[in-house]
């Protein structure tokens, strides 16, 4: 009986997703369990996966052919508790935001977010080692959704009214414009060893398509009305998980809080040389300060403890004979 009713919860649970945040969740989890399935030699085993298939800054300079490590480290996670953690974070917020852009643009927003951020994460990881000096996220191994799901999370963030609290672990509010970077310094403090700049670069991910910066790798909300039209989809629109386009929240909302509304789109309109006179002032008074912090995010296990966790995930990209061990994202 007991069994029966934990069933028909899960049915009923399920059922109440929308198809997108179903598809994405079991695309992360087929991914996961077909790791633990294949052999260990395999390319895509959990064995294997990560050290073929990480974010990987140093086998992508040395091996440009590599720049698929942009897109696939997304989809891998290091154990269990790393898939689950992600993917019960995801449902929590992915079914409201397909509800308010519908189903394909979703699709499109989640597609759009892995390769930006997998973009982003190369270019924060070159800045800080030919700018800064600083080479430990050059040499940094990430994988793991949680980027794309701290892109989801500032999403809602900055949609929430300005003076509502939003809560971190331990019953901990914060405001919800400042939610975002207060999660981020959290889980670093708590799980020193999760990607810092994986994470960082979904909050900066989001904030670029709250400014309207990716309109241009987005389909139009005509096209997707077109295409949710033509004869070949109207199977899949007509499902009862679908979000039709023309039925998404995103149409009700005020302009000012559409991406790329007035609220965001005015740090488009201040000079490029004023953003950049005030970057390096701003580095060069918080130095300092942010060192020290920098070397806390990209802390690293101890080699041995690692290798007996991960078994060979910390082998070559790029040709090298030394990679450090990849870090949950």
């Amino acid at each position: 009986k007991h069994t029966k009713m934990s069933t028909n919860a899960i049915s009923s649970w399920w059922a109440g997703l929308p198809m997108g945040t179903r598809v994405t969740f079991s695309t992360n989890v087929f991914f996961y369990v077909l790791g633990l399935c294949l052999p260990q030699d395999w390319s895509l085993s959990s064995h294997s996966a990560a050290s073929h298939f990480c974010m990987y800054p140093r086998a992508i300079w040395s091996a440009p052919e590599q720049f698929y490590r942009m897109f696939t480290s997304a989809f891998l996670h290091a154990n269990l508790m790393h898939i689950a953690f992600n993917m019960f974070s995801f449902i929590q917020s992915g079914p409201s935001l397909e509800h308010m852009l519908g189903t394909t643009r979703f699709f499109c927003v989640i597609l759009c977010f892995v390769a930006v951020l997998g973009v982003l994460y190369y270019a924060v990881s070159l800045i800080s080692l030919f700018a800064f000096g600083f080479p430990n996220f050059f040499h940094e191994c990430a994988i793991g959704f949680s980027g794309v799901l701290f892109a989801l999370m500032t999403i809602e963030s900055l949609l929430a009214p300005p003076d509502r609290l939003l809560s971190l672990p331990f019953g901990i509010q914060v405001p919800s414009r400042w939610y975002p970077w207060a999660l981020l310094v959290f889980c670093q403090v708590i799980m020193p060893g999760v990607s810092f700049i994986g994470h960082m670069v979904g909050i900066l991910g989001a904030y670029l398509y709250m400014l309207g910066a990716l309109r241009w790798l987005l389909p139009s909300e005509t096209f997707i009305d077109r295409l949710e039209e033509y004869p070949f989809a109207r199977r899949i629109v007509e499902q009862p998980c679908f979000v039709a386009s023309i039925h998404a929240r995103q149409r009700q909302m005020p302009q000012q809080m559409q991406p790329g509304g007035s609220n965001f789109s005015f740090i488009w309109k201040i000079p490029a040389w004023l953003v950049s006179g005030a970057c390096a002032v701003a580095w060069a008074l918080l130095e300092p300060l942010l060192r020290p912090l920098l070397l806390v995010a990209s802390f690293r296990r101890d080699p041995a403890a690692a290798e007996g966790h991960h078994g060979n995930n910390g082998g070559g990209g790029g040709g090298d004979d030394h990679e450090d061990d990849p870090e949950s994202g």
